[in-house]
Parts: C-alpha cells; sequence; structure tokens
C-alpha cells in the first residue's frame, strides 16, 4: 500500500500545479487515475480495518468463550472472503 499512497500523493501534487490544466487531456486522464487509485486505496483500507475489528472479535469470542461472538466473527469472516472474491 505505501506505493500506491505514494503515487496518490504524486497525482494529487502534479494536480495542484499552476498549470496543470493548461492541457485539459492530459489533466483529466491524471485526474481520472487518480480518483481510480483513491478508490482502490480506500477499498484496501476498509478492507484493512475490517480485519483488524476481525482479529478483535475472535479474541473477544475466545476470551469471553462466548459461542454468539465466534459466529459472528466466522459470520464476517465468511463476508470479507466474498468481498475478496468480487
Amino acid at each position: 500500500m505505501p506505493t500506491l499512497e505514494r503515487e496518490v500523493a504524486d497525482l494529487e501534487e502534479a494536480m495542484g500545479a499552476p498549470d496543470f490544466w493548461n492541457n485539459p487531456d492530459n489533466a483529466r486522464a491524471t485526474n481520472s487515475k487518480a480518483s481510480g487509485l483513491k478508490k482502490k486505496l480506500e477499498s484496501f483500507l476498509a478492507l484493512e480495518r475490517r480485519a483488524d475489528d476481525l482479529d478483535t472479535l475472535v479474541d473477544l469470542a475466545k476470551e469471553m468463550d462466548d459461542l454468539d461472538t465466534a459466529r459472528e466473527a466466522a459470520a464476517e469472516f465468511a463476508q470479507i472472503g466474498k468481498d475478496l472474491e468480487s
């Protein structure tokens, strides 16, 4: 992800240049690329948060020896797997 974050930052810096819109075709392409990369990055970050939450949920289920929490963790794990496939 650091590479993706760096690429987004570089594109945003380029878009902030005073002469950025002097070449409208290039500007649109750069803007489109930045938007796509931001969306991809946001998806990765959201997945990372969900995985962290799942880890916490599994730990809680173990500590509390709670079957309902374990089922919730299993359901979230399955959903994350489905989301990764799509």
